[in-house]
């Protein structure tokens, strides 16, 4: 029966978070960036010219000097800054807008969402098979499962990597933490490789307990029958 490799579910939903999380965070930047901070700015200029209007009016009104266009522009001016200003608008950070460009934008969306796309690509592309007749594939060669080289599984108990060497010398990597059914692969080449060591489903061969007793037969205990005399 053929193996195939996929990717791993717990790899696909990585890149699926990594992927919508950039792309999420890069929206939400570029909004900041090209609508919420330059309303907010809007809003405390507005805010500081009612207040300059009113303040220069006010004084103006001290002496008595006021005339009557400029009566409604001051009450007009009281009456926007009490119906559309509870209090003073904060104005934003001075690093607001290169931190949502260069963060969120550019990291985030233009960088961290196209990265994710690569690596499915990516791991999409590198796939791991065994035919029914014996044939190993791999993205950088093909050979006879009978006709490889070695297999170095000097890693595969701590971090599930093995690397193979095919046929001509080309070695290929193989990362059981990225692809669904590759310990299966694994396992076929290493344990006809080295049969003594490794089973066809990449575990170690555990050898034999050795005897822990004596060898069945006849009791060492001694007898406690009387002795016939003679």
């Amino acid at each position: 029966m053929a193996i195939r490799t996929s990717i791993q579910p717990g790899q696909l939903l990585r890149i699926g978070f990594i992927g919508v999380l950039s792309f999420g965070l890069g929206l939400w930047g570029l909004y900041d960036y090209a609508v919420k901070i330059p309303r907010a700015e809007a809003l405390v200029a507005e805010h500081a010219g009612l207040v300059a209007t009113k303040d220069a009016l006010e004084a103006k009104q001290l002496s008595g000097t006021l005339t009557a266009d400029e009566t409604t522009t001051l009450e007009d001016t009281r009456r926007s800054l009490a119906e559309r200003f509870i209090e003073a608008p904060v104005p934003p950070a001075a690093f607001d807008r290169a931190v949502q460009l260069w963060v969120y934008v550019v990291l985030c969306g233009l960088v961290g969402t196209p990265w994710a796309v690569w690596m499915y690509v990516s791991l999409k592309k590198r796939q791991f098979e065994l035919t029914d007749d014996g044939m190993l594939v791999t993205p950088e060669g093909s050979c006879r499962l009978s006709d490889v080289r070695d297999i170095d599984m000097s890693r595969w108990m701590d971090k599930s990597i093995a690397v193979v060497t095919l046929a001509d010398g080309t070695t290929s990597l193989l990362d059981d933490y990225k692809y669904k059914n590759l310990h299966l692969i694994v396992g076929a080449v290493a344990s006809a490789k080295y049969p003594e060591q490794w089973t066809a489903d990449a575990r170690k061969v555990v050898p034999p307990a050795a005897d822990a007793g004596p060898e069945s037969g006849a009791s060492s205990v001694p007898s406690t029958e009387p002795t016939e005399k003679a």
